[in-house]
Order: C-alpha cells, then structure tokens, then sequence
C-alpha cells in the first residue's frame, strides 16, 4: 500500500490506498496541495473496504447535499455518509483524536464525492485543537490582506466577491467556499484549500486575515463594526464545529475567542450592487 502526502494549512496529511497514483488523479483539487513531507502528520486516512460503524448514534445533520450520520464508542466515532440522499451509504471510521481514520470505498461513481468530503470532515475535525478553523467563506485577497465573506448558503458571499474583483481593483479570489483560518505566531492567517464549493479555486497560498464580513440581504446598504461577543458569535456560526465532542468544541471556541479580540468583525446589510462593494471595501480597508 502507497500514499499521497498533502499539505493543507501548513498541515500535512497522508492518504494511504493500494493505488495511490489513481487517487492522485481523482482528486484533482488537491493536487496544488501535494507535498513530499510526510513527518508529523495532522492524520492519515486509510482507503478500506470496511463497512461496520461501531457505537450508539450521537447525531445525524446534512453534510454538503447528503446526510451524514454519526456514531460513538470508547475508541471513537463512525461516520455514514449517504450521498445525495441515497440509500447506498459510505462508512469512516476515526480515533477520538481523529489521527487515525479509515473510509470505505465501493469503486462507485460518487466515491471520489464521499472521499474529499471525508477527508475534509476529518481536517476540520483534527485541526480543532490546532488554532486552526475550516470555515464557510467566500475569500478575495486586497492590500495584502484576505477578507472572508460570511452567511448562510444563498445569502450573497459569492455574489459580493464577484462585486469585489469586478469593481475593487487590486482583487482576486482565494477560496469560494471553506478556506482555512489558523492563527500562527499570534497572526490569524487565511489559506486556501483543496475544497471550494462549485467554483474550482484551489490556491496553495495564504495571506493574513484583514476582516470578516457577514452578509445580509437587505433593500439598501449599511455596515457596522460589531463588537467582540457578537463577532465571535458570527464566526462560530460558520464554523464546521462538533459540538458533543467537548475537545473539539474547546478547542475551536478558543481560536475564535483569540481572532475575535484581533481581527474586525462587520455586519454588512446590501444589495447585490456596485455601491456595496464600494462600501465595504472602504470600510474593512479604511
């Protein structure tokens, strides 16, 4: 059995499968990702054929179209995906700490689906404790800074980037749906990532975080810096977060808590126009 080795966030990651070189080419957004590095890994996923979950189910929620299910015992946890609301369902397999994880494959169409959301349930999920946050985001890079666009699927984010790089300047997008934010010497820093949603931007860079801003569809437009408590808030909303895994949600709440008290957080109210672009980038650029 091979592996591919992938560096996501300054975090490395193994894929171990028995055709390494096919996964390789299946998961083309990861390619920009991939490293020779391999010493102190975030986790390593094992590609299986195993199909038994082990433990009680703790919870079920939707997971990217498809509903995920979610089981517990003394070693850890159980995922069953069933993609696209299907009845074919896919198995992970993880350690408490999520170091470890083993995913079935059934040489199906939708494996490659189940594969990358796997793999990016388990980034989101062992990176927690590494002041490092997967979150729903739409990103464009300015002035050297990255500003993440934030709210609820259908609410504008990837409308007001597209009004950013059409009428700012000096724009370009750096993730369209979940980059990475970790804090790293004290600075939050905003990375791109292998997943981007419907729009292929996979960038391998990274820039330090200028603002968040939370969208809100409205009939005109307003911006306002919110304070810390609300901010944090605003963050963990958007946050891929395990809360009945107390490690995990720890950790995650006290990288928000750090960001919040360094980085701006705004409550942007707008149109799906040229003059909210404007403001906001006047405002978060100042």
């Amino acid at each position: 059995m091979g592996h591919i080795s992938y560096k996501v966030a300054e975090h490395i990651f193994l894929v171990h499968a028995e055709k390494p070189e096919a996964v390789f080419e299946c998961l083309t957004s990861y390619q920009p990702f991939v490293t020779e590095e391999t010493e102190a890994p975030l986790f390593e996923l094992t590609i299986s054929r195993e199909q038994q979950t082990y433990g009680e189910e703790i919870n079920r929620f939707e997971w990217d179209g498809s509903e995920c299910v979610i089981y517990r015992d003394d070693k850890g946890y159980s995922f069953e995906l069933f993609p696209g609301g299907s009845s074919l369902s896919y198995i992970m397999r993880a350690e408490k700490n999520f170091t470890r994880v083993t995913a079935s494959m059934k040489g199906e169409d939708q494996d490659v689906f189940v594969l990358n959301n796997f793999l990016m349930m388990t980034f989101a999920f062992a990176s927690a404790s590494c002041k490092t946050l997967m979150i729903h985001a739409s990103v464009i890079r300015n002035s050297g800074k990255g500003f993440l666009f934030l709210g609820k699927s259908g609410t504008g984010k990837s409308t007001h980037s597209s009004l950013w790089l059409k009428y700012i300047e000096g724009s370009d997008l750096l993730n369209d749906d979940n980059p990475i934010v970790r804090i790293v010497n004290g600075v939050p820093m905003v990375y791109g990532s292998p997943w981007s949603g419907k729009t292929p931007c996979y960038r391998n860079l990274s820039v330090p975080v200028g603002a968040f801003v939370k969208l809100k569809q409205a009939k005109e437009n307003r911006i306002e810096k919110v304070k810390p408590v609300r901010g944090f808030a605003t963050v963990l909303s958007s946050c891929s977060v395990m809360k009945w895994d107390e490690r995990i949600y720890d950790g995650i709440c006290d990288t928000i808590s750090e960001i919040s008290m360094i980085v701006p957080v705004f409550q942007l109210d707008c149109l799906p126009d040229e003059d909210a672009a404007l403001l906001s980038f006047n405002t978060v650029c100042g």
